[in-house]
């Protein structure tokens, strides 16, 4: 009996070895001036698809969450404001460039891992589930960009369903990797989706709030 306990618990121990495995590939060695170039490339490419020849301005605010971004990246524990385990949440106003920089971080972790990190707006994120369901949503890493803006409660064939709650809920219960943008406060949040969905909010996201007024003009 001793040897077959023994059995379980080496094999149990090999499934916690390789979770673990997971998470460490979740940062990559790279320097910060090659991690912030990339930044670059990706946010200029970004303002191009939109048909916006701009120069993106740096200041202390997107500098210093550019600075938290690259932390976030490479597992810097000391230098990071928050638990690297978790994804990213920005809030702030409209126009102040928060989509544009975590969309381009979730390009430039593609670019690195080699993976997808695709952006979705809250609204088609909707349509997109109401069409196809939750199955290829679920593990891979995303970005929702918008969170709050979309119906947060949809009819699907008679039955009525929360489309983001229920996302939500599932990549939490799977641990994987989310990425979000806001531009509501966590208490607002907390009205539109309930205690529950907002307190997992709280376990998936590292909250970054981002000041200033919109740019655009």
């Amino acid at each position: 009996m001793t040897q077959i306990i023994n059995q379980i618990i080496e094999q149990e121990r090999k499934k916690t070895d390789e979770l673990k495995k997971v998470i460490e590939r979740r940062y990559v060695r790279i320097n910060s001036y090659d991690f912030k170039s990339l930044m670059f490339i990706n946010i200029d490419r970004i303002l191009a698809e939109r048909n916006l020849l701009v120069k993106f301005e740096v200041n202390d605010i997107n500098k210093q969450i550019m600075n938290q971004l690259y932390y976030h990246l490479v597992g810097h524990k000391e230098k990071f404001n928050g638990n690297m385990q978790k994804g990213i949440l920005i809030a702030g106003k409209n126009g102040i460039g928060k989509t544009l920089i975590l969309k381009a971080y979730c390009e430039t972790r593609k670019m690195l891992f080699g993976r997808s990190c695709n952006t979705f707006h809250s609204k088609k994120l909707v349509e997109l589930i109401r069409e196809n369901g939750y199955d290829d949503l679920i593990k891979r890493e995303i970005m929702i960009d918008d969170i709050g803006k979309e119906s947060r409660e949809i009819v699907d064939f008679g039955t009525k369903i929360q489309p983001i709650a229920d996302l939500i809920a599932f990549r939490y219960d799977k641990g994987s990797l989310t990425f979000a943008t806001t531009n509501y406060k966590i208490d607002t949040l907390s009205e539109f989706y309930g205690i529950t969905t907002t307190d997992r909010f709280k376990e998936m996201f590292n909250l970054i709030e981002m000041e200033g007024e919109s740019f655009r003009k």
